[in-house]
C-alpha cells in the first residue's frame, strides 16, 4: 500500500497551514519508547542476593498459592527478615494471594522502614481485597488514607505476630504506590467514589509539598504518576462513572445525599486536567490524560491541548479523545493529527474521524489514509470506509468503491505478505457493494493461505452467502470456525450436521464456538439429521480426545463441551461421565459433579487429581536470565530483542526461556495484531484458545504495561497459556490484571511494523 504521490506534500500543507501546533509537536517525530518508560520498581537479584534460600522459599510457596498448611505461616514469617529485599518478596507473594484475611497484617507493613517494602505493601494490600467485601476494602481504604496522612501503623505485636518492628511513617518514594492502590480499590457505591477521589486529591498535596530541592521533583513526580494511574482505575469503576456523569448532565446532584462524592470527583477531574497539560514528564501527563478518558466528555480544547504535545502518546491521547461530534470543529484538528509523523496518532485520528457525523467531513481524509505508507494507518482506514450509523455512506461513493475494488484485486495468488489490504478492503466492499464483492469473493476462499480465507469467511457472512457450508470443511481450523461464526448470523443459523461434524475435530477455538452453537439446539433439534443421543456420544468423544492431552489449557474447550454434554445427555451416560469426577482441572471437576448431581438428583461431590507441579526456576537460571536477551527473527528478516524480569515473574519469565530454547516459537504466528493495542502470538493454533501445555500463574506486581512491555495472553487468574503480546502503546488499564515478565530492549520498530498472520523464524536465548 504505497502512499500516493502527492500525500507526502499535503501533509506537510496540512502541519504548515492548519495547525501550527502539530508543526511543533511533532516535527521530531518522538515516540515513546521503551527507552523512555520509567522502569517501574521490580525485584533484582541484588535484592534477595542477603539470603537466596528464603526468597527461594517464598517462591516456592507463592507458587502453590499458599495451598499447604504451615504456607502462609512461611510467608509471613518472611516479612519479618532483617533484609529488605526479602521482606518485599514475601509481602509481594501475600498480595499474590489475594485473601482479604491477610490485610491486617499488610497493613502494618505500610510502617516498614524501607520504602520498597512500604510500596509493596500498599500493592499487596489492594491485590489482597481485589474480590473482597465493603467491609474488607473498606478497612484497607482507611489504612492507606492513614498513612497518607502521616500516620505511624499500629504494629501492636508485628505483623502476623512476628516481632513488632519500629515502625516509620511513609516515605515519599512510596507515595505513587500508595496512590495507584487507594484508586483501584474495588468501587462499591458512591461514598467509596467520594471516599477514593479525596484520597487522591490528598495524595496530590503531598506530592506536592515534599521538601528536598532536585530529590523533591523526582518525588513529587512519582506521587503525580501515581495518583493518575489510581484515578485511572478509580475512573473506571462503575459508581465513579455514574457520578461523573451525573455531576455533568446538568440534571442536578444525585440523590442520597451523593453531592460531596461528586464534587469530590470534579475537584479530582480538574487536577488531572491541569496534570495532562503541565507536568514536566510526559508519563504523568500520560497516564492523566488516560484517566480523563476513561472518565469521558473531553473538551476539544483539552484535547488540542493533548494533539500539541510533544510526546506521540499523549497526542494519539487527544485524537482519541477529539471524536468531534459537532463535526467542522474537530475536522482541521483531526487532519493535522493525520499528518502526523508517528503512525500511531493517525490511527488514533482515523478512527476518530470514522466517528464524526456528516459524511463529507470523513470520505476524502479517509480515501487517503487508506494509502498511507503505515499498514495499520491504511487498514484501519479500510474499516472505516464501510461508514458508520452516525456519518453513513460516503457522497462520492464511485472513487470509494473503484479504490476499494482495485485494492481488493491486488490480493497476491500466495505468499505470505500483501493480502491484509485486500482482505479488509473485501468485507469493506461487501458492505457498500454487495454485488461486486460476490465476483471478487471466490478467490479469498480457496487461497492458499488460511488467513486470507477467514477473511474471505467473514466477507461471506456480510453478503449472507450459504457458500460459507463449504468452508465449515476446510483444512484449517481457523477457516471452519470463522465459517460457523458467520453462518450463525445468517438466518436458520448453522444447520446440526454441520455443528455435529465439527466434533471430530481438535482444534479447542473451534470445539469451543461449536459449543456455543449447540447452546439450546436439544430443544429444537429437527427431525433430520443426527439424534440427541448422538450427538451426546459426539461431545463425550470429543470430551475425552481433549482431555487425553492432559494440558491444562484444554479447559476453553472442555469446559463448553462438557456443559453441552449436560444438556444433551442424561443418566444414560452418567457411566461416561463419572471419571471427570476425578479430572486434574479442578474446574472440569466440579462441572461434571454439577452436571450429574443434576442428571442423579442427588449430591454429587468432585475429587480432582491435580497434576504435579512444574518445577520452579533455581537460583542460577533466574541469575542467568536477569542477564539474558531473547532475539526474535521474523521470517521477513526483522528482529527485536527481549530483556527479561525473572524475579518479577520468575515462572513466567522461565517457561518462556524454556519454549524458546526448545524451538517451540519457531515458525509461529503473530495471529492477533490491533493498532494501538497489542501485537500477539506463539498460539500452535494461531489463534486465541490454542495454548501451550499447562496454566501459569499470574505474577502481578508493581510494573505496568508500558509502550513495549510484554505480557502473558490469560482468560482468568492463574491461566496463562504460553501466548505474549507486546503492548504497542501504554495500556495502563491493563496494569494488575496481566503479568509483565519483559520489555522489548531493542527493535521496537520491528514489532510496530508486524501485521497480522506474520510468522516468528525464530527465538533465540542469548546468555552473556
Amino acid at each position: 500500500m504505497a502512499p500516493a504521490p502527492f500525500w507526502a506534500f499535503r501533509r506537510a500543507a496540512v502541519l504548515l497551514l492548519l495547525l501550527p501546533l502539530a508543526l511543533a509537536a511533532g516535527c521530531e517525530g518522538r515516540q515513546a519508547g521503551p527507552e523512555a518508560v520509567p522502569r517501574d520498581s521490580h525485584l533484582t537479584f541484588q535484592d534477595i542476593a542477603p539470603d537466596t534460600s528464603a526468597y527461594l522459599e517464598i517462591l516456592e510457596v507463592e507458587d502453590r498459592r499458599a495451598s499447604r498448611p504451615g504456607d502462609l505461616a512461611r510467608l509471613t514469617r518472611a516479612t519479618a527478615s532483617p533484609h529488605p529485599g526479602i521482606r518485599r518478596a514475601a509481602v509481594r507473594g501475600l498480595g499474590r494471594l489475594e485473601r482479604p484475611e491477610v490485610a491486617q497484617g499488610l497493613i502494618a507493613l505500610l510502617g516498614d522502614g524501607d520504602p520498597g517494602v512500604q510500596a509493596e505493601a500498599a500493592n499487596a494490600l489492594a491485590q489482597s481485597v481485589k474480590s473482597g467485601d465493603r467491609g474488607e476494602v473498606s478497612r484497607v481504604r482507611s489504612a492507606l488514607a492513614a498513612a497518607l496522612a502521616g500516620a505511624t501503623p499500629a504494629v501492636g505485636d508485628g505483623p502476623f505476630g512476628a516481632a513488632a518492628p519500629e515502625a516509620s511513617a511513609l516515605d515519599p518514594s512510596a507515595l505513587g504506590a500508595l496512590a495507584r492502590s487507594l484508586g483501584r480499590l474495588p468501587l462499591h457505591d458512591m461514598e467509596d467514589a467520594q471516599a477514593g477521589a479525596a484520597a487522591l486529591l490528598q495524595a496530590l498535596e503531598v506530592a506536592e509539598g515534599v521538601d528536598g530541592g532536585a530529590s523533591a521533583v523526582h518525588l513529587g513526580h512519582l506521587g503525580h504518576l501515581g495518583v493518575a494511574r489510581g484515578a485511572l482505575f478509580l475512573h473506571r469503576g462503575m459508581a465513579a462513572r455514574r457520578a461523573l456523569e451525573a455531576g455533568g448532565s446538568g440534571a442536578g446532584e444525585p440523590p442520597g445525599g451523593e453531592g460531596d462524592a461528586v464534587e469530590s470527583l470534579k475537584a479530582l477531574r480538574d487536577r488531572l486536567e491541569a496534570l495532562s497539560r503541565e507536568a514536566p514528564g510526559w508519563t504523568v501527563r500520560l497516564a492523566a490524560a488516560q484517566a480523563l478518558r476513561a472518565a469521558g466528555d473531553i473538551s476539544p480544547e483539552l484535547a488540542w491541548a493533548w494533539l500539541g504535545d510533544e510526546e506521540a502518546e499523549i497526542r494519539r491521547e487527544g485524537a482519541a479523545a477529539l471524536v468531534g461530534g459537532g463535526g467542522g470543529g474537530a475536522r482541521p484538528a483531526l487532519v493535522a493529527a493525520l499528518a502526523d509523523p508517528v503512525e500511531q496518532v493517525r490511527v488514533e485520528a482515523v478512527r476518530s474521524f470514522a466517528r464524526l457525523r456528516r459524511a463529507s467531513d470523513v470520505c476524502g481524509p479517509l480515501l487517503d489514509a487508506a494509502r498511507d505508507s503505515s499498514m495499520h494507518v491504511a487498514l484501519v482506514a479500510l474499516d472505516a470506509l464501510a461508514g458508520t450509523p452516525q456519518a453513513g455512506p460516503c457522497p462520492d461513493a464511485a472513487r470509494v468503491l473503484e479504490f476499494l475494488e482495485a485494492e481488493v484485486k491486488a490480493l497476491p495468488a500466495s505468499g505470505d505478505t500483501g493480502w491484509q489490504g485486500p482482505a479488509r478492503a473485501l468485507s469493506t466492499l461487501a458492505r457498500l457493494d454487495p454485488d461486486q464483492a460476490r465476483l471478487l469473493l471466490p478467490v479469498f476462499l480457496t487461497h492458499p493461505h488460511a488467513f486470507v480465507r477467514v477473511h474471505g469467511a467473514r466477507a461471506a457472512g456480510i453478503l449472507g452467502e450459504r457458500d460459507l457450508l463449504e468452508l465449515a470443511e476446510d483444512s484449517h481450523a481457523n477457516v471452519r470456525e470463522a465459517a460457523l461464526q458467520a453462518i450463525s448470523e445468517l438466518p436458520g443459523g448453522v444447520p446440526l450436521p454441520v455443528l455435529h461434524a465439527q466434533l471430530d475435530q481438535d482444534d479447542p477455538m473451534l470445539l469451543r464456538t461449536t459449543a456455543r452453537l449447540l447452546e439450546g439446539r436439544e430443544a429444537t433439534r429437527p427431525r433430520e439429521g443426527p439424534s440427541r443421543t448422538e450427538v451426546a456420544e459426539a461431545l463425550l468423544v470429543a470430551l475425552e480426545r481433549a482431555t487425553a492431552s492432559g494440558a491444562m489449557t484444554s479447559r476453553d474447550a472442555r469446559v463448553p463441551l462438557l456443559h453441552q454434554v449436560g444438556a444433551w445427555g442424561g443418566v444414560a451416560e452418567a457411566p461416561r461421565l463419572e471419571p471427570f469426577l476425578r479430572d486434574f482441572d479442578p474446574v472440569v471437576a466440579e462441572e461434571a459433579a454439577r452436571i450429574l448431581s443434576g442428571w442423579t438428583r442427588s449430591e454429587v461431590t468432585a475429587t480432582p487429581q491435580l497434576l504435579p507441579a512444574e518445577p520452579l526456576p533455581g537460583l542460577a537460571l533466574l541469575r542467568e536470565m536477569e542477564e539474558m536477551t531473547v532475539e526474535v527473527e521474523m521470517v521477513d528478516g526483522g528482529r527485536f530483542s527481549l530483556r527479561l524480569f525473572p524475579f518479577e515473574a520468575p515462572t513466567n519469565a522461565a517457561r518462556f526461556v524454556a519454549m524458546a530454547r526448545e524451538g517451540t516459537f519457531d515458525g509461529l504466528t503473530l495471529h492477533r495484531v490491533v493498532p494501538n493495542f497489542v501485537v500477539q502470538g506463539g498460539s500452535p493454533g494461531a489463534n486465541e484458545y490454542a495454548g501451550h501445555g499447562g496454566h501459569t500463574r499470574d505474577e502481578l506486581g508493581l510494573p505496568g504495561h508500558w509502550r513495549g512491555t510484554v505480557g502473558i495472553s490469560t482468560r482468568g487468574r492463574d491461566t496463562g497459556d504460553g501466548q505474549i503480546f507486546v503492548n504497542l502503546v501504554s495500556n495502563l488499564r491493563l496494569d494488575h490484571d496481566y503479568t509483565v515478565f519483559a520489555v522489548v530492549e531493542e527493535g521496537m520498530e520491528v514489532v510496530d511494523a508486524i501485521r497480522e498472520g506474520d510468522r516468528m523464524a525464530s527465538v533465540r536465548v542469548r546468555s552473556p
